[in-house]
């Protein structure tokens, strides 16, 4: 049997991916429990897509954002929604302060400093906008302090509820693009046939645990 190599996200997924793939019947804690799958390894979610799409691996689960930001070429496979709090797809969204009177991205000035962690979708998106600004990288969870503390003019980060951002004192101008947790596949592996039936079965496996939680 051709065995699979899984990157799951690390961080504050990783109990709850855990737990999810236990409930698959999976894995037993941090042990493997399906002879299908060869290792599982935790990595930060925003290396998952670039390890998986060059062929360290051959399965993971990552955000739909994180693929679009680094246009890695993956299979995929299902939307896997199990440790959202709404049940619902994230934003990446613009977000400016609520002082300010722009309510259109396209009033944003030329020359802004946007702070954010996607400085690819950001600069694709203000390019389709023809508006020239700045990109500074900035990581959760600062990014929206990088405005309100007057760093940069605006950010571009993902929100589930928009709490931290109304938290912040700042307001949502645009919505870039929604995301959804993705299970992904490495394109060779899944072009293996027999690898490609031990990936729809773990993907049948696991949004059947799904399912019952829901």
């Amino acid at each position: 049997m051709d065995m699979l190599r899984i990157a799951l996200p690390a961080g504050d997924l990783k109990e709850p991916t855990l737990k999810f793939f236990e409930k698959a019947g999976l894995t037993e804690g941090e042990g493997i429990k399906d002879p299908r799958i060869e290792k599982i390894e935790f990595l930060r979610a925003a290396e998952i897509p670039c390890y998986l799409g060059y062929g360290k691996f051959d399965l993971g689960i990552v955000g739909a954002d994180l693929i679009e930001e680094q246009r890695v070429e993956v299979e995929k496979i299902c939307e896997l929604l199990y440790a959202s709090r709404t049940r619902g797809k994230v934003k990446v969204v613009l977000a400016i302060p609520q002082s300010s009177e722009i309510n259109d991205s396209k009033r944003i000035k030329p020359g802004s400093l946007i702070a954010t962690r996607f400085p690819n979708l950001t600069e694709r998106y203000f390019a389709q906008l023809g508006i020239p600004v700045h990109i500074c990288p900035a990581y959760p969870p600062d990014t929206e302090k990088r405005v309100s503390g007057g760093l940069a003019d605006a950010c571009v980060e993902v929100t589930e509820t928009g709490g931290a951002i109304r938290r912040e004192g700042l307001k949502i101008i645009d919505t870039i693009l929604e995301s959804t947790t993705l299970l992904i596949a490495n394109k060779d592996s899944y072009r293996d046939s027999k690898k490609r039936k031990a990936i729809e079965e773990i993907g049948a496996f696991l949004q059947g645990a799904l399912a019952e939680t829901q």
